[in-house]
């Protein structure tokens, strides 16, 4: 796996555990099946958000996130999270 993958999938894993530990009872969903599809769909109660994740704050976005991302947004919440670096 290379370095930017492991990068963003170590952050996902840390963002769903605090996502969890947050709204306790959530079902956190992994989204990778279409190109464009927010990364992460978060359902809780009768709410629901969805997140992209990027491996740095320079990442380029795929095809068609804007509009997925956009579409998911008008109908609950959708956002693109960057990673921060630690140091």
């Amino acid at each position: 796996m290379a370095r930017s993958s492991r990068l963003e999938s170590g952050f996902q894993d840390r963002l769903i555990e605090s996502l969890k530990a947050l709204f306790p009872g959530c079902m956190v969903f992994k989204m990778d099946q279409i190109q464009g599809l927010p990364d992460l769909l978060i359902l809780y109660g009768e709410k629901w958000a969805s997140l992209e994740c990027k491996r740095s704050a320079t990442a380029k976005k795929r095809p068609n996130q804007d509009y997925y991302v956009e579409k998911m947004n008008e109908m609950s919440y959708a956002a693109v999270r960057k990673i921060k670096r630690r140091y």
